[in-house]
């Protein structure tokens, strides 16, 4: 997780470059190597770490599934059972979201790069040479694609739109325990 923050704070940091010198067509193709060096760690990280990422996720909503089975069982009988019960699920749920919250800001920073090379096309587009501008367009395009993102085990990318299919997953689940109690 903290490889991936570092790579979105050095997304940021090329963003900021970029908006400080796209007028030189020279450093539009440096900007270009380094998001390509970039999108090289982040696809061999996601080689290295995917299988871990992958297993911590499982067991988060494994363990959220119990606990929260257990913890809705648990209300009625003893209460200082379930308020430990609740602790343990509160802990998993929290971790979730902050781990998932700090992978995802890769795609954010992704997006704000996009969005910034998208403006400059916006606005200079009559301005800007014939090979910049086909420079840019392909850099926009190549941006457009979303390879830059974690990847566990090439399965699902990781966003902000994952905590909605966890949370779908997780009550799926825990209404399947409770029915077959």
């Amino acid at each position: 997780i903290v490889f991936f923050y570092h790579i979105t704070c050095t997304v940021r940091n090329l963003k900021e470059e970029w908006d400080d010198h796209f007028k030189d067509e020279q450093y539009i193709r440096v900007v270009w190597q380094r998001y390509e060096r970039i999108l090289h760690f982040v696809n061999r990280a996601n080689d290295l770490f995917g299988t871990i990422m992958a297993m911590r996720n499982f067991y988060y909503v494994f363990s959220l599934c119990l606990g929260l089975y257990h913890t809705l069982i648990l209300f009625r009988e003893s209460p200082t059972v379930f308020l430990l019960n609740f602790g343990f699920v509160m802990t998993f749920l929290i971790q979730l979201l902050c781990t998932n919250w700090l992978t995802s800001q890769l795609c954010f920073s992704c997006n704000q790069l996009q969005k910034s090379i998208a403006d400059v096309l916006s606005e200079k587009w009559y301005l800007l040479h014939g090979n910049d501008s086909h420079l840019l367009v392909s850099i926009l395009a190549r941006l457009d694609k979303g390879d830059m993102a974690v990847r566990p085990i090439n399965l699902y990318t990781v966003s902000p739109a994952n905590l909605l299919d966890v949370t779908s997953v997780i009550l799926n689940y825990v209404i399947v325990l409770i029915q077959s109690r």
